[in-house]
């Protein structure tokens, strides 16, 4: 990129220390001479719902677990702190629903900055009329005030099914 440079949040030169990449909750250490640090944080996604064994004329479908929130912001001059990772729901045994994906943050003295989890998926019992299963709902992103950032969710899917029409659909949020 011609004309690229990197510059700190008063326009005086500046240039990319270190990257971190944390797939375990842990400790954050910031690289000495850090003054800036771009944080992006994905919460765990929810389990998806479990759909229960059927004969036949019987039918059951399991609705997707909720996206987990995404937020990426900028912290000036950061400090040692936390750093938890949330971990994706557990999928739904036969009928039921999917568990809540956990959410990712990092705690820096009083402030926390969160990523939530979604929740889990619908399950379905087998039924020979019809049924739906509800989606689980996207997580959502928690910025202190003043943060210069952003969070962002998905929406909400669903699973439907009738047996009369022989009807078996699903959408994504």
């Amino acid at each position: 990129m011609s004309g690229f440079r990197w510059a700190g949040a008063n326009g005086e030169p500046g240039r990319l220390l270190s990257v971190q990449t944390f797939t375990a909750s842990g400790g954050y250490v910031p690289t000495p001479g850090t003054r800036l640090a771009i944080v992006e944080l994905i919460g765990g996604g929810g389990g998806g719902g479990g759909a229960a064994g059927a004969a036949s004329p019987n039918a059951a479908a399991g609705a997707g677990g909720g996206s987990g929130a995404y937020a990426y912001f900028v912290l000036a001059n950061p400090v040692a702190g936390a750093i938890t990772i949330g971990a994706a729901g557990a999928g739904g045994a036969a009928g039921a629903n999917g568990g809540a994906g956990g959410a990712t943050s990092i705690v820096q003295g009083v402030n926390t900055w969160s990523a939530g989890g979604g929740t889990g998926g619908g399950g379905m019992a087998a039924t020979p009329q019809g049924n739906n299963a509800n989606g689980g709902v996207p997580g959502a992103s928690t910025l202190p005030a003043g943060v210069t950032g952003g969070g962002w969710s998905g929406t909400q899917g669903h699973a439907f099914f009738n047996n009369a029409t022989g009807t078996v659909w699903g959408n994504a949020g």
